[in-house]
């Protein structure tokens, strides 16, 4: 990911926008030797990250900065900035497990963590991979639904 934000700075006038504190941006991008003109961090705004980095784009724009894309990780935002008439990359990453994900919420149901996983192999072309777990059993013989065998080809 460092690599197209590399390219795109190297290229372009770079706008970052951050919620992180100001030197923890600062140091990472030095890190990934990532070069921007302009880094914006959230500090003590009252407004919602969504509202805020939409509310930075009108800013950026009200400077006379051309916006000729914008990327970000959130798709409400992404959908706001499109609506402007901004191109835009929605920036997500590959999620198979959904027990690596951050949770803030009550753990879900075990059967939406089967259909998610589901949904997950289905977009990535494994639906020919899945099989039907009968039961979990606990133990040395426990069986989990990222278990994949291939069905008989016979």
């Amino acid at each position: 990911m460092a690599a197209l934000y590399q390219s795109l700075g190297s290229n372009f006038r770079t706008v970052i926008l951050t919620a992180w504190d100001r030197n923890e941006a600062k140091r990472w991008m030095l890190n990934e030797h990532v070069r921007y003109d302009l880094l914006i961090d959230k500090g003590t705004s009252i407004l919602t990250d969504q509202a805020w980095k939409v509310s930075q784009v009108h800013e950026i724009m009200g400077m006379g900065w051309p916006i000729g894309l914008y990327l970000d990780t959130d798709p409400a935002v992404i959908q706001e900035v499109l609506a402007m008439g901004l191109t835009t990359l929605l920036v997500s990453f590959k999620v198979k497990r959904p027990n690596w994900m951050p949770a803030h919420t009550a753990p879900r149901a075990w059967d939406d963590l089967v259909a998610f996983l589901d949904e997950q192999r289905d977009a990535d072309g494994e639906a020919f991979m899945r099989r039907e777990v009968d039961e979990v059993r606990s133990g040395s013989g426990h069986v989990w639904t990222t278990d994949v065998r291939r069905p008989d080809r016979s």
